[in-house]
């Protein structure tokens, strides 16, 4: 059974167990490479710890937007990535939580 995670709530700990499997798009498989911590917001302590996803992929390069990420052991994830980088080998997204 696939489990279900509410953006609006998840963590980069409810990420990490899936660092280094794949997620797939409708075009390439990504590999969830980093899901780490950015610093706290000073002015709202209640508030989600920020955190960054990496991810990397082959060719062809992903457009910046909303891609729906499926995994084997997680429901459809609809997830704006942001290509930062990029070589002969492939690429490098990020998604950030605020």
């Amino acid at each position: 059974m696939s489990a279900a995670l509410d953006l609006r709530t998840v963590t980069a700990e409810s990420f990490a167990p899936f660092v280094g499997t794949e997620l797939v798009t409708e075009t390439v498989t990504l590999t969830l490479t980093e899901a780490s911590p950015l610093r706290q917001k000073p002015h709202v302590p209640e508030a989600r710890q920020p955190f960054r996803l990496t991810f990397t992929g082959p060719a062809p390069l992903l457009p910046q937007g909303i891609y729906t990420l499926a995994h084997p052991e997680l429901e459809p994830l609809d997830i704006f990535l942001v290509p930062i980088a990029g070589n002969e080998d492939g690429f490098t997204y990020e998604a950030i939580f605020n």
